[in-house]
C-alpha cells in the first residue's frame, strides 16, 4: 500500500542538481511527489529537465524532459549533488504518475533503484530500440 508523505529528506518542489551524464551537466530534477510503500520503503517521484535524449518522435530529434520517474530514495540520495531551489512550481507529471500507479497497483510496474544517469541511459536505449522496431 502506498501512502503520501511530506516529511522525508526529499520534499515536493525541491529542485536538485545531480550526477548527470557528461553532456547533460545542466540537467536538474524536481521532486514532484513522495510516498512510502510497506515493502519498498520511500519512493521519490521526480521530473527531469535539461536532458539530451535522442528520439525521432520529436521534430528536433531529441527531448529534454522525462515527466515522471519513480525512484528509491537511495537512488536519489546517491545521485543528488546540490539543492538548487525549494518550493518550486511543480511541472506536469500527473499523467505519467497515474499511468505508473495504475500499472504498479496491477503488479506490472516497479521503481528505479540505480543512479539517475543510468536511468536516463537505459530509457534512451529503450526509446531507441522501440523506434527501430517501427
Amino acid at each position: 500500500m502506498l501512502r503520501t508523505v511530506d516529511n522525508g529528506k526529499f520534499q515536493r518542489g525541491q529542485v536538485w542538481k545531480y550526477h548527470a551524464r557528461p553532456y547533460e551537466d545542466g540537467s536538474t530534477l524536481t521532486v514532484v511527489k513522495t510516498e512510502v510503500h510497506d515493502r519498498l520503503g520511500a519512493i521519490v517521484h521526480i521530473h527531469l529537465q535539461g536532458l539530451r535524449i535522442r528520439t525521432p518522435r520529436h521534430s528536433i530529434g531529441m527531448t529534454s524532459v522525462i515527466g515522471h520517474l519513480p525512484c528509491s530514495e537511495e537512488s536519489i540520495t546517491q545521485s543528488v549533488t546540490q539543492l538548487v531551489q525549494e518550493n518550486a512550481p511543480l511541472p506536469d507529471f500527473e499523467e505519467g504518475y497515474q499511468q505508473w500507479r495504475d500499472a504498479f497497483d496491477a503488479g506490472g510496474a516497479g521503481i528505479w533503484t540505480v543512479p539517475i544517469a543510468e536511468m536516463v541511459s537505459a530509457l534512451e536505449s529503450i526509446i531507441s530500440a522501440q523506434d527501430q522496431e517501427k
